[in-house]
């Protein structure tokens, strides 16, 4: 899926929160596909529609996260991550901990290779639970 953003175009983001502001042509997406060779303004992410549409729904209210399923929320969280949203990284990653349920066993094992002091952080201030999930 393509998404058009014109160079010097600032995107405002109004969250329950807070407000952000996107600068299109600093978009850490972006620069990663102009280092090819085409000169461009869109670029593709390598992600679904759905994975796009639920980012997009996380962006505006935190709390639709919740209602995921947890293959969905690894995806968004997974797009977060490429795209740069760090703003909301910690609170996706802390959400995905929260609900995680033994059957999400390979969900945390992965965000635990990923980034595994934060994961343990988590995991032992709300969910110790979790570890007697994980077959190491």
């Amino acid at each position: 899926m393509a998404i058009r953003l014109p160079r010097n175009e600032i995107y405002r983001m109004q969250t329950n929160e807070n407000s952000f502001e996107l600068f299109s042509e600093y978009d850490g997406a972006k620069r990663r596909y102009e280092n090819s060779t085409e000169t461009t303004d869109s670029f593709d992410l390598p992600f679904s529609k759905e994975t796009i549409e639920g980012m997009m729904a996380v962006a505006i209210d935190r709390r639709v996260f919740f209602n995921m399923s947890t293959e969905q929320k690894m995806n968004v969280f997974r797009m977060s991550r490429y795209c740069i949203f760090s703003h909301l990284n910690k609170d996706l990653l802390k959400m995905i901990v929260l609900t995680a349920e033994e059957k999400d066993n390979e969900s945390i094992l992965e965000l635990l290779t990923k980034d595994f002091e934060e994961v343990c952080k988590l995991i032992l201030r709300y969910r110790s639970d979790l570890f007697f999930f994980q077959t190491f």
